[in-house]
């Protein structure tokens, strides 16, 4: 804490803290360092993405929308996958899918190897109804092939959509 009124710093702590499974201690730098600057782009990142992955996406919605509104200028998915990562799953967590699909569409096209991405895409399409059943089956298989590991619910969807006799079987999965 040499820099205690420096939010770079409390910021960077935050990171690290964050980067070594500490997450109370990362948000708390990073609320230390909101409180020097309530506009640090990277404290409001972290504390954003912190609270979806600790279980407070409804939460975590708010902070995100003041992180992505303080982004720099002409920044976006590629420069960010991270945030906007965790931005598509706390809309996901929250039932806003129509929201989260443009997110990780952007983003499987960006990182097309990210089975994490492609599962959370699946999620999303799968839970806009049967119009959007093949493109789900497409992602779900593409994060089956990449190595994730798809819980049950979601193989017995793939199957019952496979086997359908029409274009409107397929029920909607979380």
């Amino acid at each position: 804490e040499r820099w205690p009124a420096d939010p770079a710093a409390w910021s960077c702590l935050g990171s690290v803290q964050n980067n070594l499974d500490l997450p109370s201690d990362a948000m708390q730098s990073w609320k230390t360092a909101l409180g020097l600057d309530a506009n640090w782009f990277d404290a409001l990142a972290g504390y954003a993405s912190s609270l979806v992955q600790t279980g407070k996406a409804q939460e975590s919605l708010a902070w995100f929308d003041r992180a992505l509104a303080r982004m720099p200028a002409g920044s976006g998915v590629d420069e960010y996958p991270n945030l906007y990562f965790q931005h598509a799953w706390a809309l996901n967590r929250t039932g806003r899918f129509a929201l989260a699909m443009p997110i990780l569409e952007a983003l499987a096209k960006s990182i097309p190897g990210n089975a994490s991405i492609q599962f959370q895409l699946g999620l999303s399409y799968v839970n806009q109804g049967t119009a959007f059943g093949d493109r789900a089956l497409k992602a779900f298989e593409a994060a089956e092939a990449l190595k994730y590991e798809l819980p049950q619910q979601v193989k017995a969807w793939m199957q019952e959509w496979r086997n359908r006799p029409s274009a409107t079987a397929g029920a909607p999965v979380s």
